[in-house]
């Protein structure tokens, strides 16, 4: 839920660099959903 909302307060900031690596986001989220998210939060996010 944090990162949610830490992507939705990113797009507001950002706003058209945010719109334009949406699918980057979008597609790292999905990544992230089908794996584990231990292991995913071992590698702190990118």
């Amino acid at each position: 839920m944090i990162f949610c909302a830490f992507f939705v307060f990113t797009g507001a900031v950002l706003g058209p660099f945010f719109l334009e690596k949406r699918d980057l986001f979008l597609s790292a989220w999905l990544l992230i959903r089908k794996t584990n998210n231990r292991n995913f939060f071992k590698t702190k996010l990118f």
